[in-house]
């Protein structure tokens, strides 16, 4: 499937934070978008410095960037209603990264149009983020150039909206799971005698490799825990301590909990 589309779709973007730049530079640079095609707003001049960086137009006008294929909202949800406002009629096609607000509603607020939305997370910055997006209501083309937008920024995958309270629940919030993990991690280190920058070294850099070994391997996780453990060595201690206290109901409730409160947002 084609996942180079140069000069193909002009893209805008309404709003140009920091998630924003990370999405429209990685595209550039995988070649999903040509700066050229790439127009960007933002409420103050400051806001575009970086996307002038990248050979993108900006403007402050809104109505400006409205006017492509593709025009992605990277705004809060609070200031959707103002930006819907200043292109309402104009949008064709409308790439949400907004959480809580429906595709219905969107829609709506831009005065009839087809919606992707998608739930990026945070290493999108760096280029290890994990985006998933709905893209039931566009073509074949069209559903490869939304996930290889986001995916330029690490992978993506395509589910249907009401799987994205479920996905802001492990990929959208889930960064923030992983830096407790390892913070924990590191400060149990450091009450067994480490310092913190080693500590934090030793826990990061395991959580790395963990995280690259299951990536690469084909074997349940199920089974990577237990080749790490041997029959009555140090592993398995921690392992079954971490069974005893409840680790999989502590993480399934703390997920439910962030489901459940997206869902709220939606409504």
């Amino acid at each position: 499937m084609n996942t180079n589309f140069g000069k193909k779709y002009r893209l805008g973007l309404i709003g140009s934070g920091e998630m924003a730049h990370a999405i429209v530079e990685g595209a550039i640079k995988a070649g999903v978008v040509a700066p050229e095609q790439v127009i960007c707003s933002a409420r103050h001049e400051s806001s575009l410095e970086k996307m002038r960086l990248l050979g993108t137009a900006v403007t402050l006008n809104n109505k400006e960037a409205a006017n492509s294929e593709f025009v992605l909202f990277s705004v809060r949800p609070q200031d959707f209603a103002e930006a819907a406002k200043s292109v309402f009629g104009l949008v064709k096609i409308a790439i949400s990264v907004m959480a809580g607000i429906p595709s219905a509603k969107i829609s709506e607020m831009l005065g009839g149009c087809r919606v992707a939305r998608c739930m990026p997370n945070l290493p999108c910055r760096i280029g290890y983020g994990m985006s998933a997006v709905d893209v039931s209501a566009f073509s074949e083309e069209e559903g490869a150039f939304l996930l290889a937008l986001f995916g330029a920024r690490g992978k993506a995958i395509a589910v249907p909206e009401a799987k994205l309270h479920a996905v802001t629940g492990i990929s959208g919030s889930g960064p923030a799971y992983v830096y407790l993990f390892i913070q924990c991690l590191a400060a149990a280190g450091v009450e067994h005698g480490l310092t913190e920058e080693e500590a934090r070294i030793l826990a990061i850099q395991t959580v790395i490799g963990g995280a690259k070994m299951a990536e690469s391997s084909d074997l349940p996780l199920e089974t990577l825990v237990n080749s790490v453990c041997s029959k009555g060595g140090t592993t398995i201690q921690a392992v079954e301590c971490f069974q005893r206290e409840g680790l999989s109901e502590i993480v399934s409730h703390a997920v439910s909990a962030c489901v459940k409160r997206s869902e709220e947002l939606a409504q």
